[in-house]
């Protein structure tokens, strides 16, 4: 079945609108990283509360690890995508498409196993418990004793 211009349009919109959505979320999680960070170091009444329950070289390292991670995942992703356009720009001729067919056979579906990996809402996920446990250390170092 052959493909018409409006499937290609449609594609490539589909295309487009994932990788900006997935652009944003990787945005975000980064910011929320460098900026928790920044927060937490910048604030004299947090980090003195993290040295006191010897939690502030755990809470820096979980931001910082949210951030790096998003940064490789969003690297590694847009490879993906760039590889993803060599291969389908040069579908069209005749002698490279025997060549990428032949590659097809090979290593498409650990191709696509990366590609779900990295747009999977678990790398999210993730990412948000990271978040979530230098919040909960944060939260129970500000806690007040209670004798």
């Amino acid at each position: 079945m052959a493909r018409t211009e409006a499937d290609e349009k449609r594609a490539e919109y589909h295309r487009l609108e994932s990788s900006r959505a997935t652009s944003v979320i990787r945005a975000w999680f980064v910011a929320f990283g460098a900026g928790g960070l920044v927060i937490v170091l910048s604030n004299k009444t947090i980090t003195t509360a993290l040295t006191k329950k010897h939690y502030l070289l755990c809470v820096c390292i979980l931001f910082f690890s949210v951030a790096l991670f998003q940064i490789i995942v969003g690297i590694l992703s847009k490879r993906l995508h760039q590889h993803w356009e060599e291969i389908f720009s040069e579908w069209h001729d005749e002698e490279t498409r025997n060549t990428r067919a032949e590659w097809f056979k090979i290593y498409y579906p650990g191709w696509v196993r990366v590609a779900h990996a990295l747009n999977s809402m678990y790398v999210d996920f993730f990412t948000l418990g990271l978040l979530a446990a230098a919040g909960i250390l944060i939260a129970i170092s500000l806690m007040p004793v209670v004798p």
